[in-house]
This record gives C-alpha cells, structure tokens and sequence, in this order.
C-alpha cells in the first residue's frame, strides 16, 4: 500500500502539476457575448460557462484529491505495517484517513 501511495503522490507532483497551469489557462478562455438577436446562441454559451465552470473545478480539485488519496494510503499503511493492510483496516479507518485535511490540521476546529 505504500507503494500505491507513492506512485499515487508520484503521479500527481509530476504528471498532473506541471500541466495544471497549462489546463486551467486554456479551460478558463472567455468567450464573446452573443449577439442577442439570436438567443440560441445565448443558451449555448450560458450552458458552455457552466460546463467550463464545472470541467474547472473537476481539474483543480483532482490535484487535491489524488493527493489526499495517497495521504490516505499512506496513512493506513503505516498504521497497519506488520498486517495486511487490506485485510485488516475497517471501512472507519479509511473514512478516518480520508477525513484528514491535506496540511494535517483538525477541519473539526476550522468549522467552528
């Protein structure tokens, strides 16, 4: 499992982040108004906005989540070492590593 989370971490700091400036330059291109003497067009750029805006937030949080994930393998993996870490974590454990905040505060405490 610690080598899942390696290649996961891996994958994201060097196939994934290089290009996400790239990605997001080119998702977050503003089209021209349309002309409102055809409204058809006006509904497909108003649809294509909110296809972006969704597409955009998909990619950014993809980064996050990938690396969240790999934390969470991670995580389980160390506390699990000496077992099969598949067999012996509960479905809590990894709900639990999941739940953990990237940069490791308590999000219970932020909420608040």
């Amino acid at each position: 499992m610690e080598d899942f989370a390696r290649s996961l971490a891996a994958e994201v700091e060097k196939g994934f982040n290089p290009h996400f400036s790239q990605i997001t330059a080119l998702m977050t291109t503003q089209l021209p108004e349309a002309d409102p003497r055809f409204p058809e067009l006006g509904s497909f750029l108003t649809r294509h906005h909110e296809v972006q805006t969704a597409a955009y937030s998909n990619t950014f949080y993809f980064g996050k989540g990938t690396t969240q994930a790999a934390e969470a393998a991670k995580k389980i993996s160390s506390e699990y070492r000496n077992t099969d870490a598949f067999a012996n974590a509960t479905v809590t454990d990894v709900k639990d590593a999941f739940d953990q905040p990237l940069d490791g505060s308590n999000t219970e405490a932020k909420e608040s």
